[in-house]
């Protein structure tokens, strides 16, 4: 099967679905780990289905990014005629793939609809490095690769660059587990509205070195600490909380 089927059939199955949501929040660690320790922001795409017989129940098909560290510095390294810099990105981060259910709120009345899903799927953990240095001549990997595309469009091969750069992973792992989550949809239209709530990541076998205490957050933390006793009940790996929108593609729904 070539890529052109592949992202035929991806794109049927995706435009199958009936609504869509863009999330933007931030993930936030409940333990200490050997990798993957910092909290960061996240991203998640999901694309729901409501049931034939059930309409409060969606199916959903879910994909998330979450960013746990980003580092940048310079190296120089020095020849005869040149001191070249070399740019180093270290970054951990992780990919998920989900699909579970969710349930709505029975009622339709008003724009405020409520809901609770659960979803399992495959979280892909990488670490990497990578590292970028300009040409001899200043020009950068990006000015390299552009103006060797436009020189490629004629006959003549005149511009010359050679674009370095060096990617490794440094870990690679790949855990099943499931995501819970806690939201709502304000919708003052039928077409589009928000979306927000939290979102518990379970990883079974991924276990931290070490679990966080219970935070204490005073008398005006009610809910605060019943986020926290629930993360700690489910024995939640990382924490998320999100904003972002919903479309809805059948004006019927």
């Amino acid at each position: 099967m070539n890529q052109k089927n592949i992202i035929i059939i991806f794109a049927s199955v995706i435009f199958s679905f009936n609504s869509f949501e863009i999330d933007f929040g931030y993930q936030n660690p409940q333990g200490e780990y050997d990798k993957y320790n910092d909290p960061g922001y996240s991203i998640r795409a999901t694309f729901s289905k409501p049931d034939d017989l059930f309409p409060y129940v969606k199916y959903d098909f879910s994909i998330q990014y979450l960013k746990f560290r980003n580092d940048y510095w310079t190296d120089y390294v020095q020849t005869q005629n040149f001191s070249i810099p070399i740019e180093y990105t270290h970054s951990e981060q992780s990919f998920g793939i989900l699909a579970g259910p969710r349930l709505m709120s029975p009622t339709k009345r008003g724009a405020f609809r409520p809901y609770v899903g659960a979803k399992a799927g495959l979280f892909f953990f990488s670490e990497t490095i990578k590292a970028d240095f300009t040409n001899n001549d200043g020009s950068s990997i990006v000015e390299c690769v552009f103006w060797q595309f436009l020189d490629s469009l004629d006959d003549q091969d005149d511009y010359e660059c050679e674009p370095t750069s060096y990617s490794e992973n440094l870990d690679l792992r790949t855990y099943f587990g499931m995501l819970l989550e806690i939201g709502a949809n304000f919708n003052p239209s039928n077409d589009w509205g928000l979306d927000f709530g939290i979102q518990y990541n379970i990883i079974p076998t991924f276990r931290p070195e070490y679990e966080y205490e219970e935070q204490e957050y005073g008398d005006n933390g009610d809910l605060s600490i019943a986020i926290n006793k629930l993360s700690k009940a489910i024995n939640a790996d990382y924490l998320t909380f999100y904003f972002g929108f919903n479309f809805n593609f059948s004006r019927g729904e």
